[in-house]
């Protein structure tokens, strides 16, 4: 489990990858926020 902010969207687009339909919550904080693409 990665504790910066780049670490934890690799990991969830890695989950996202491997289980289709997953739903992958991550905490929202300013560091993740400039990470995240929608």
């Amino acid at each position: 489990m990665s504790r910066d902010a780049q670490g934890m969207v690799e990991e969830a687009k890695r989950l996202r990858d491997a289980i289709p339909g997953i739903v992958v919550k991550i905490p929202v904080i300013p560091k993740v926020w400039q990470q995240l693409k929608y």
